[in-house]
């Protein structure tokens, strides 16, 4: 049997290129489905996994697909999926377990690129808002309790206590 770390498995020779298939792991799906259908392609197996009802296939041929794909799986899943008769039934449950997993991803990659585009959103409205006419220091008006209008520059002084102005607290 192949590695278990490895990440493909060689597969016997089509003429003079030997394939890989790709070991199954947990976010692979998409792209271990895509390489296992050519593989099965080139070797004139995919029809065995791609069957339509009432068409018989041959023992020999199941026999071989399923090889080819349970030596790409983890152990647990293969123990899942070694119970099944055919291997369209294999690679249906396969894809189901993870098909459904993949569209969690999917789903909550959409969800945090959606996010983050009103984040963006959000931080460009602010930026709209924060012209330096805006925001000019130089420029702001305190009030005071007595009601007189106070320039920033003259009396920007703490009294004691809870952070109020001198004049508020001499008062």
């Amino acid at each position: 049997m192949a590695d278990p770390n490895s990440t493909m498995v060689s597969v016997r020779e089509q003429g003079n290129v030997t394939l890989q298939c790709p070991k199954l792991t947990e976010s692979n799906y998409t792209t271990w489905s895509i390489l296992m259908e050519q593989i099965l392609k080139a070797y004139g197996l995919w029809d065995v996994v791609n069957t339509t009802g009432g068409v018989e296939v041959g023992e020999k041929k199941t026999a071989t697909t399923k090889a080819m794909i349970f030596q790409t799986l983890p152990e647990d899943i293969l123990m899942q999926v070694a119970q099944y008769p055919s291997a369209k039934e294999v690679w249906d449950s396969i894809k189901v377990r993870y098909l459904g997993a993949d569209l969690v991803q999917k789903a909550r990659l959409h969800t945090l690129r959606r996010g983050c585009g009103r984040i963006k959103a959000f931080e460009a409205r602010l930026k709209s808002f924060d012209t330096p006419e805006d925001n000019d220091q130089s420029k702001l008006l305190l009030a005071s309790s007595s009601g007189k209008r106070v320039e920033e520059s003259e009396s920007w002084q703490h009294g004691k206590g809870r952070g109020g102005f001198k004049e508020c607290a001499d008062a």
